[in-house]
């Protein structure tokens, strides 16, 4: 979407009322909303605008033309420079998340998108864990996610103590071979 105010592209996240309510899931949306709003870091998208009408919630966000790294992984666009790049900038969010008591449970490629500038904004804070403090034993809880692929073995049997573990989540980033992120990067500005 254009705000006309300022011809700024952003994109625009729709969620339907009845849909939440029915699975449940309201609590995770408003949570989201009210993280992106206290936060604040380059790579962990940017919440700009938020509103409701009687059947949806809308969250205008950061417009990422280069689209998750999930196509980029599987189109072998991410060479071993773009991995060790990317990977950095998502320990980085992840660190700052965890600074202020965040843990970031959705780690995929689908969830890291690319910016028209290159680098990767961590997006889809629905299932983050709040309030988690180093030696809390919640983040047990944090594990039921869907990241296996992400995690240490530590992790995955459950023997976190903190936020300090969740770091592990930098592990095994995957990476494919081929031109890297200058064609990354076109395509972003391409799209934008």
């Amino acid at each position: 979407v254009r705000f006309q105010a300022n011809k700024q592209i952003y994109t625009m996240k729709v969620l339907d009322k009845k849909y939440l309510i029915r699975n449940n899931l309201l609590r995770y949306a408003i949570t989201q909303c009210n993280i992106l709003r206290q936060i604040n870091n380059p790579f962990i998208i940017k919440l700009h605008f938020s509103f409701q009408t009687a059947d949806f919630l809308y969250m205008i966000l950061d417009y990422c033309p280069g689209g998750d790294l999930s196509y980029h992984v599987n189109m072998n666009l991410v060479d071993e420079h773009d991995t060790k790049l990317y990977s950095a900038e998502v320990v980085f969010a992840l660190l700052y998340l965890h600074q202020n008591g965040i843990v970031f449970r959705n780690l995929s490629l689908e969830n890291i998108m690319i910016s028209s500038d290159g680098h990767v904004k961590l997006a889809d804070l629905s299932l983050v864990k709040e309030n988690v403090q180093e030696g809390n034993k919640e983040l047990d809880d944090v594990l039921c996610c869907s990241f296996t692929n992400f995690v240490n073995e530590e992790m995955k049997i459950r023997k976190g103590k903190g936020r300090s573990e969740a770091s592990g989540l930098q592990g095994s980033q995957r990476h494919g071979r081929g031109s890297g992120r200058r064609k990354i990067r076109e395509r972003a500005l391409r799209a934008s």
